[in-house]
């Protein structure tokens, strides 16, 4: 069993031929490319670029129009779009150009190689691209793990299905365990048609009766990417199968249209974490019947639908902690297989799902008393004082971050502290909990007092430098434990009458528990 890396970024790993044009937007490619506002970019030619370009140099894409495009000296310039920083181009060129990401083309060679030998990597223009020539290249024991390396933009006419045949699929916005450019920072994004740079990784799919995503095999799992289900009568993304996984993402359409779907959950034993479904016209989350159950859909959002959350009555699965409100329907019946469900919200006179006892949070407003701002989409809890704050359960397995990757529950410096409701978790703003760790101080004799102080402070004789005192210690060694804050230090002091005082200054504390020596010894001129 083998780990297959592959990368997605804008033009892959070759890019696409361009063509310049005296006349602005002075850029040209011959087909759809998935280009952005302010998506940097660099470009080479077999001859001589115009003279306002050079090659090697990054520049920000702009006015896009179709396939054309300005280029700019900035991101800012170019997000702005005006006359600011734009390249003016007189069109006096020759040769083939090619633009390439400056994302691909700031890789350097150890980088590239993770994705296999220089000048044959996995890294291709689109997830389709991917799909359609990784397959059957892993073996079927092999795991195949996707990195969606940049922001930009994957429009399709044909669905996405990334049963390759291998031993486990991941397809996510991180490089080397890193979120990437390509992640959605959890923000709705300003466009659904011309995205920008800030956006992250935007997946839309606009042909009737096809899901923009299906996952009907084992062990497949999303992360952190926006999809878009254009077309009528089929769904943003499909979990079938088992043991799959689709988690922080932002499912979402452009429009109406009938029998459109956020996320449909089937199978068995999969995962529906932390994900968001805004404005489908039939279900945000479709829940299958007679699915194979043991599924858990734990954390999610679902507003402005149809319906939130939609079931029959033989649906099963374990459901926690999701949040329905601003739709027609929130709450569809409660199915009546379900295996577990507890702490879901809605707004009054709902019926969140629960089973043997009710335990659903009805005081949801679609508004900005639940929302930061539910006009613009912005679906963080409101305040400490939300019906989302603190009213859900800890549900372990699923993962302790919400659809940000912040910490969940919210580290509250010593008060308390719950998961929320939803797939946002209120940030209480102490950052993150700190680290404990330990000091085992050895060596001395029993009997000693070993004391702890401060060495930014002064040694007054009033104890007011004083962290700790150990008072006649029983035993050779002691374990001073402390919250680990970069840079801190501590002297410690081991005294016992009879004996002479020992004292290590400057002691650097570290993340890890560690050990250190401080021995005294009897003074032989005590009397």
């Amino acid at each position: 069993m083998a780990d297959f890396y592959s990368l997605v970024c804008w033009g892959g790993k070759d890019g696409y031929t361009v063509t310049f044009d005296a006349s602005s937007p002075h850029c040209n490619f011959a087909a759809f490319t998935g280009m952005v506002k302010g998506l940097a970019v660099v470009f080479t030619t077999t001859g001589s670029l115009p003279a306002e370009v050079s090659s090697g140099v990054t520049y920000y894409i702009g006015n896009i129009s179709g396939n054309t495009f300005d280029i700019y000296d900035t991101k800012s310039n170019a997000l702005t779009g005006g006359a600011t920083g734009k390249v003016a181009i007189s069109g006096a060129e020759a040769g083939t150009h090619t633009c390439t990401s400056a994302y691909w083309d700031g890789l350097s060679t150890a980088q590239k190689a993770r994705y296999g030998t220089s000048g044959s990597e996995r890294a291709y223009p689109f997830l389709g691209t991917w799909q359609t020539t990784i397959n059957g290249v892993p073996a079927a024991t092999d795991n195949e793990i996707v990195e969606i390396g940049e922001a930009f933009y994957e429009l399709r006419s044909t669905a996405l299905n990334p049963d390759i045949g291998v031993g486990s699929v991941v397809v996510h916005t991180k490089v080397a365990g890193v979120r990437s450019s390509g992640f959605h920072n959890a923000q709705y994004p300003s466009s659904l048609t011309a995205p920008s740079v800030d956006d992250g990784y935007l997946f839309r799919q606009t042909s009737s009766y096809l899901n923009a995503i299906s996952v009907g095999a084992f062990n497949i799992q999303f992360d952190g990417i926006i999809i878009v289900q254009d077309g009528s009568n089929g769904s943003a993304f499909v979990i079938g199968g088992g043991l799959n996984a689709i988690k922080n993402c932002i499912t979402t359409t452009n429009g109406g249209g009938f029998n459109r779907y956020g996320i449909t959950v089937g199978g068995a034993a999969n995962v529906v974490h932390n994900n968001l479904a805004i404005g489908f016209a039939t279900r945000g989350f479709n829940c299958l019947n007679y699915n194979g159950g043991a599924n858990y859909v734990v954390n999610n959002t679902a507003v402005k639908n149809g319906t939130g959350f939609s079931g029959g009555s033989q649906t099963a699965g374990l459901y926690y902690n999701n949040v329905s409100v601003g739709n027609t329907t929130n709450w569809g019946a409660i199915p009546g297989s379900l295996q577990r469900a507890a702490n879901n919200g809605g707004a009054s006179g709902d019926t969140p799902w629960y089973v043997t006892t009710d335990t659903g949070i009805k005081t949801l407003t679609a508004d900005n008393t639940t929302f930061v701002d539910y006009a613009t989409n912005d679906l963080r809890p409101a305040s400490a004082s939300s019906a989302l704050y603190d009213a859900g359960v800890t549900i372990p397995g699923v993962g302790a971050l919400d659809i940000n990757d912040d910490l969940r529950p919210s580290y509250n410096n010593g008060g308390a502290e719950a998961w929320d409701i939803g797939c946002y978790e209120f940030d209480n703003g102490f950052g993150l909990p700190p680290i404990t760790a330990t000091l085992t101080i050895t060596g001395f004799l029993s009997g000693s007092d070993v004391v702890i102080t401060d060495p930014t402070l002064p040694a007054t004789g009033d104890g007011s430098n004083v962290i700790q005192t150990f008072a006649d210690v029983v035993g050779t060694s002691v374990a001073y434990i402390y919250d680990y804050v970069p840079g801190t230090t501590i002297d410690i002091g081991v005294y016992k009458e009879g004996c002479t005082p020992r004292i290590e200054k400057g002691v650097l504390l570290s993340a890890n528990s560690s050990s250190i020596p401080v021995s005294n010894r009897l003074d032989r001129n005590y009397l």
